[in-house]
């Protein structure tokens, strides 16, 4: 089994510094050829794309702030509605610890933007009033929200549960699209 193990990390690091020569020979000497035949369009491409960062950057600077229950989130043609919040019960096999209760929340989703978007449940967590933020829980219902890809001018509405402390009237719903950044965009689940 050692010699197995062995074997394959050294296989393992032949194929990392076989990709690493190939991206660092020929392809640096293709980039410095690039860069000197096109010069100044380069220039105008990187200021294209320092405006367009700043443009996003006006967008998520939009999003700083709390949405309420009924409000609709607009992140860049993508939008998320909370259409309702109430307490379920669990079933047999699916109840809340003692003191908390299953809160599940209706979610409208439109893509009004000219891409495919993604979504998925586990985009979203909420925050209680102590400050301790969880994700979904699984319970079995009907209308949970899936994960999938919506195509421009789709739509899809389904539920995500919580389990939260009972009578907490400070719950938010985050949604964070990205795991890599810290962008989100908070909505209040007060009524």
């Amino acid at each position: 089994m050692r010699k197995y193990l062995v074997a394959l990390g050294i296989g393992s690091l032949l194929v990392l510094s076989a990709c690493g020569e190939g991206e660092n020979g020929n392809g640096a000497e293709e980039a410095d050829a690039e860069d000197t035949d096109e010069g100044e369009e380069s220039e105008d491409e990187n200021g294209d794309e320092e405006d367009e960062d700043e443009d996003e950057d006006e967008d998520i600077d939009d999003l700083d702030q709390t949405f309420s229950v009924g409000e609709t989130v607009d992140i860049d043609g993508y939008m998320i509605e909370v259409t309702s919040v109430d307490e379920v019960e669990g079933e047999e096999f699916e109840s809340p610890a003692d003191g908390n209760v299953f809160t599940a929340v209706e979610l409208q989703l439109e893509n009004e933007s000219d891409e495919n978007v993604s979504y998925n449940p586990l985009d979203f967590s909420v925050q209680d009033g102590s400050g301790n933020i969880e994700g979904t829980t699984i319970v079995t219902s009907d209308d949970e929200l899936s994960s999938g890809e919506l195509a421009p001018d789709g739509e899809t509405s389904g539920t995500v549960t919580f389990e939260t402390p009972e009578d907490d009237d400070e719950l938010i719903l985050i949604y964070e699209e990205n795991l890599f950044t810290d962008d989100t965009v908070e909505i209040s689940l007060e009524d």
